[in-house]
């Protein structure tokens, strides 16, 4: 006959990353030769099994495990009859602050902002529900040459940790978790800044990003509608010195209205004079430039993403392309539910 299952098996979660297990012996004891546990992680669907012992420790055994994860525990009595039904528990860790940073942080540069878009951070870092991102940015000295390594590399875990940050006042935002884009207002023009970002959950703030540093364009070039100016007053208004081709046929004021399975895109032409030759789409709901959308001439200020998931957030590229120069704008936009 099969051997008797161990008898009031159970599990303790005592924190994010550690579970206590114990069990009663089976009935009949004598016919036990070990027991077989198998962890099965059913988030990643991965497993881990080894044996042990018919009676455990009498502080239980200790198991190491990830945060916010749905794990089922089986306990297998393995005899020289065969083997018993297995005894089965199901549990969740509890949640922790995230282990990881968001990916894809990106900035771009206004006349007195910046767009900052990022993703979250990998699942297996996440540890939690994100309930918001955590924004820290500030101005460097003009006169420095500062890097991103300089600056440091990620900050440590927690709210206000701003050990690497060595002079200049840091300003903080907080924003809902289901919000992968900010605009920063009030920035200065013609300025280096630098910014992270770190995801948070019920537990605290997680990693930061390493600095990514930016620049601030001339005043004429804003996140706002601006009246548009030819390409004669620009010189004018920048000392006779030509603005940098990217900035030129970067379209304006862009913006992304989700709609059940697709998104639609609208912007401003760069200027009354400056026409970019084309357009190119790119989208994708994990990298940037997964896909391609579709290419329209350059007199055009709009282009609807089709096929797309409900409720699905994506990254969006517009590229912008005249006589070989190539001007990015990324952004992100979330589909509609679909009900």
């Amino acid at each position: 006959p099969s051997p008797d299952p161990v008898r009031s098996f159970r599990v303790l979660a005592t924190n994010s990353t550690d579970l206590q297990i114990s069990w009663d012996p089976p009935a009949a004891a004598s016919d036990c030769l070990v027991v077989l546990l198998q962890l099965r992680d059913l988030t990643l669907q991965s497993d881990r099994q080894f044996n042990a012992t018919c009676s455990p420790p009498a502080e239980g055994l200790r198991l190491r495990v990830h945060p916010h994860r749905r794990y089922r525990l089986l306990a297998t009595v393995l005899s020289d009859f065969g083997q018993s039904r297995p005894a089965m528990l199901s549990l969740r860790t509890p949640s922790a602050r995230p282990n990881r940073s968001p990916s894809n942080f990106t900035a771009v540069g206004a006349s007195s902002g910046a767009q900052l878009t990022w993703l979250p951070p990998p699942l297996p870092g996440r540890n939690g529900l994100l309930v918001g991102y955590r924004i820290r940015y500030r101005e460097l000295p003009a006169e420095s040459d500062v890097s991103a390594t300089a600056l440091g590399d990620d900050a440590d875990i927690g709210d206000d940790d701003d050990e690497s940050i060595t002079d200049g006042a840091v300003y903080k935002v907080t924003v809902p978790g289901d919000q992968l884009t900010h605009r920063l207002a009030g920035l200065k023009p013609l300025r280096r800044y630098a910014a992270q970002v770190a995801a948070r959950t019920v537990n605290g703030t997680g990693r930061f990003t390493r600095w990514l540093v930016f620049s601030t364009l001339p005043g004429a070039y804003g996140l706002r509608p601006a009246r548009l100016r030819d390409q004669n007053t620009e010189s004018q208004l920048h000392g006779d010195v030509p603005l940098p081709e990217k900035i030129r046929i970067r379209p304006k004021d862009v913006t992304a209205i989700g709609k059940r399975d697709s998104i639609l895109l609208s912007w401003t032409r760069p200027s009354a004079l400056v026409i970019p030759d084309k357009y190119v789409i790119y989208y994708g709901s994990q990298l940037p430039k997964e896909r391609l959308a579709g290419e329209i001439s350059g007199d055009q200020d709009a282009y609807q993403i089709r096929n797309l998931v409900p409720n699905q957030y994506y990254f969006i590229t517009i590229v912008a392309i005249k006589d070989g120069v190539q001007a990015e704008t990324p952004l992100h936009e979330k589909t509609q539910s679909g009900t």
